[in-house]
């Protein structure tokens, strides 16, 4: 969403939404995105869901994914480390990685059993091919109305999986293309959210529209083509998750447990 005015120097149309009140180009500068979080952090934190219903959701999404107890899992975009915190319980060897040094900070003082690194996802500090998996939900970096630079972050994501690895997309959407005052996230639509992946170059499954809630309640049930499809023509106008399962052609399919 752009508000009302010129654009600034050097903007390319790739434009990040913040707060409903900081909009960054495509040449985001790292040290503004990171003074936003520190800031936000400092005062506040996301809202997550109850503990168990978590592990629920996660543990489905690790089947889906053929994903063995015992794999190594980066949350992306970690924020204060719930969801990797969550992974660990599971049996995952999980590491968090945010931008945020307040967020990981808060973070190391709520889940100290927990590794937790201040990164970059735009910029992984992990050699290529060296990471099982990729777990990622609504990392900022995907919040833009330029499909071709998600596309592109999701590709730079993949160059650090190893072929037997996996990327588990969470993102939302309310899927009426709008920006609501009161929302922070861009709601893409749906032939938008089809393009996030290039299918040609990556192994895709989904996207399927869901819930929190739904994944923890149905298990699997609620992971498929018949339920998104259900979910989209019921036309409910509330932030759905965006779930992708992404892997490398020609990728083995499941990863052996370590």
């Amino acid at each position: 969403m752009r508000k009302e005015g010129a654009a600034e120097e050097g903007d390319g149309g790739n434009v990040f939404r913040f707060g409903g009140e900081n909009l960054f180009r495509n040449d985001l500068s790292k040290r503004e995105l990171k003074k936003y979080y520190d800031k936000f952090f400092a005062q506040t934190e996301f809202d997550n869901p109850d503990e168990q219903v978590a592990q629920r959701f996660l543990r489905t999404l690790l089947k889906k994914a053929r994903v063995p107890t015992g794999a190594a899992v980066l949350d992306v975009g970690c924020a204060t480390g719930f969801y990797a915190e969550q992974f660990r319980r599971l049996g995952y060897r999980a590491v968090g990685l945010d931008i945020s040094s307040v967020a990981i900070t808060k973070g190391a003082l709520k889940y100290n059993l927990l590794p937790l690194l201040v990164g970059d996802a735009g910029a992984l500090p992990f050699k290529r091919a060296s990471l099982d998996v990729l777990f990622m939900s609504g990392c900022s970096l995907a919040n833009t109305s330029d499909i071709a630079s998600i596309r592109k972050f999701i590709e730079s994501l993949m160059d650090h999986v190893r072929d037997r690895g996996v990327l588990i997309f969470v993102g939302g959407s309310n899927l009426t293309g709008e920006f609501p005052s009161q929302s922070e996230w861009i709601h893409h639509r749906y032939s938008e959210i089809l393009n996030f992946v290039d299918r040609e170059a990556l192994d895709v499954e989904g996207p399927y529209i869901t819930a929190v809630k739904l994944v923890a309640m149905f298990g699997r049930l609620s992971l498929t083509k018949t339920m998104s499809r259900v979910l989209r023509l019921l036309g409910i106008k509330k932030t759905w998750s965006i779930i992708y399962i992404v892997r490398k052609k020609g990728a083995g399919s499941t990863l052996r447990s370590k």
